[in-house]
């Protein structure tokens, strides 16, 4: 009688392992799984390069921000341009000083390199300043 039924089992078992539905269920599931293992790895490679890219990215948002910090009042930018390592401020001051102050608040700022800039004198009183900063 045991061995009947245990025999009964394993038939049963032998079916559903071979049953050809179930086979190509199992291979289907198989391969989402390959495939979900495959787009998981280029997720994380394209996280890695992500990382790489905003490490190496020298002008990013925090900068303009301490840029922008270190305007005074009497200091307007009307345009700034970035060109890969190189920001162009170009804007309007009531006076000298407000210019002045503006050049030294960006000596405070770590990551820039190089920063030249530039006077032209209007008889309105206004003067525009002309700002290269390298990083």
């Amino acid at each position: 009688m045991q061995i009947r039924k245990l025999n009964y089992e394993v038939t049963k078992l032998r079916n559903i392992a071979e049953d050809p539905k179930i086979n190509d269920r199992v291979n289907k599931i198989k391969e989402k799984e390959t495939e979900v293992n495959r787009f998981k790895e280029e997720v994380e490679n394209i996280r890695i390069i992500d990382d790489k890219i905003n490490s190496a990215d020298l002008i990013n948002e925090n900068l303009i921000i301490d840029i922008s910090s270190k305007l005074p009042k009497d200091l307007f930018l009307k345009s700034i341009s970035i060109n890969n390592n190189t920001i162009h401020l170009l804007g309007i001051s009531k006076d000298k000083w407000a210019i002045a102050e503006f050049s030294k608040g960006l000596e405070t700022l770590d990551n820039l390199k190089k920063i030249y800039t530039y006077l032209i004198f209007l008889k309105m009183k206004s003067t525009i300043i002309l700002t290269l900063i390298s990083i």
